[in-house]
């Protein structure tokens, strides 16, 4: 807890140097794993203060979700919420398009979202 703690304060330090202000409201923790330890409170310096970093379960990082235990629920239930998004608004607009018409679109704009990021979490369930 020590270590992380002082790398922190080092990178805060650093930023100061190079006039790179650090967002602290934006700056979040998350532990990985099943036994992680969720009790350490960490903090960057802040003026003449200090600003505890809250605690998440999930965050977005380069558009994917990451949660705590790497299962990659969250990632992909938004993914396919989006593309079930994209192709109603499809439908709704384009009810008398031939299908070459909507496979194209479909190309473009729905499997796009679905393979963003998908070499992460595909197959996510499978054992080694």
């Amino acid at each position: 807890m020590r270590d992380l703690q002082n790398s922190a304060n080092l990178l805060q330090q650093w930023s100061d140097k190079w006039l790179l202000k650090l967002n602290t409201k934006k700056c979040k923790i998350i532990s990985f794993g099943r036994n992680a330890d969720t009790d350490n409170i960490y903090s960057l310096p802040e003026g003449n203060s200090t600003f505890a970093l809250a605690r998440e379960t999930h965050i977005t990082d380069l558009g994917v979700i990451l949660d705590n235990k790497l299962t990659f629920y969250e990632h992909i239930h938004s993914k396919i919420k989006k593309a079930f998004g994209i192709i109603g608004i499809l439908k709704r607009n384009f009810r008398h398009m031939p299908i070459l018409s909507f496979v194209l679109l479909y190309k473009s704009m729905v499997r796009s979202h679905l393979e963003y990021c998908n070499s992460v979490w595909s197959p996510y369930k499978k054992l080694y």
